[in-house]
């Protein structure tokens, strides 16, 4: 899922709008550069070719949006050998999701700078807020299942679960959360029983990483941005 996550990323263009709010956003893109950065350390990279800078402000955003682009080229090379072994993939799965947050928050910035140009928010009710993301939201939330479709085929019960999603509350963003554990848990429940295979299970692991790391990561940042306007 990875590589089309990343497509959502900010570009250096729509940068400008972010200036309408205050960069709450500062705090959460630096934690997760810094811990990204100190598993860079670990695989002994010499200078900060892969380093992820600190971001002050806007002014930075386009350093930092260029390094993390950049980066997936040295990501994709790690990964490729991690995802292909169950051990390695659960020693490194803090590796990956902090790799998926940084794209998150950069994911989020630019649906915001979107939100920012486009639209008059300062009559908006929460229900019209909620609703402008919330499109993004189901987005991600329906790339994750056709991977699950792709590896266990199509299935009664995840068809269930998504059918079951409550989306009663239309002033807030729509938390997947109980959808996605439900879905975890039988998949596991489908590996241990042998109805699929572990090189399949594990495929269904790593997807599940990069989309749980991704969409925590994105929700938290909108959610601090709908509180602000």
């Amino acid at each position: 899922m990875v590589n089309q996550l990343r497509k959502n990323i900010l570009e250096a263009k729509d940068i400008k709008y972010l200036g309408r709010v205050i960069p709450f956003w500062k705090k959460s893109l630096n934690k997760s550069a810094k811990k990204l950065n100190k598993w860079n350390a670990r695989f002994n990279n010499s200078g900060d070719i892969n380093m992820l800078i600190t971001v002050k402000g806007t002014e930075d955003l386009e350093k930092y949006l260029t390094k993390l682009n950049n980066y997936i080229n040295f990501f994709n090379q790690k990964y490729k050998k991690i995802k292909t072994d169950k051990k390695v993939l659960s020693k490194f799965k803090k590796y990956i999701g902090y790799y998926m947050q940084n794209i998150a928050i950069a994911s989020s910035l630019n649906h915001i700078a979107k939100f920012l140009k486009d639209i008059e928010f300062n009559n908006l009710t929460n229900q019209e807020k909620a609703n402008y993301f919330n499109k993004y939201v189901w987005s991600f939330f329906n790339q994750y299942i056709v991977e699950v479709k792709r590896i266990i085929g199509d299935d009664y019960f995840i068809n269930t679960v998504i059918s079951n999603i409550d989306k009663k509350n239309e002033n807030e963003l729509i938390n997947f959360r109980r959808p996605v554990n439900l879905i975890i848990n039988y998949v596991r429940k489908l590996n241990l029983n042998k109805k699929i295979s572990d090189v399949a299970y594990l495929d269904f692991v790593a997807n599940t990483v990069e989309f749980v790391h991704f969409f925590y990561a994105y929700l938290t940042n909108i959610e601090k941005f709908m509180k602000i306007i």
